[in-house]
């Protein structure tokens, strides 16, 4: 989710409003792995100060996805 609002109503009924957001099923284990490793490349250095600064947020958007569980399971089996 890129941002947005959660709000929780009468009766504990929770609401999120988000311009764009993506089911955890929609990423495989291998892909956000993969995006991992190829983030990592680039943060510890291996781009300009712009290219590091967004693949430090690349790196800390892929842990999280590491460990949220899915229909599948975790990303960590």
């Amino acid at each position: 989710m890129s941002g947005g609002f959660a709000t929780v109503q009468p009766g504990n009924l929770l609401s999120i409003n988000a311009v764009e957001a993506y089911a955890l099923e929609d990423f495989s284990p291998e892909a956000v792995r993969a995006g991992l490793a190829d983030a990592q490349k680039v943060a510890s250095g291996g781009g300009s100060e712009e290219e590091v600064a967004e693949a430090r947020i690349e790196v800390e958007v892929y842990e999280a996805l590491q460990v949220c569980p899915s229909s599948h399971g975790s990303f960590n089996n």
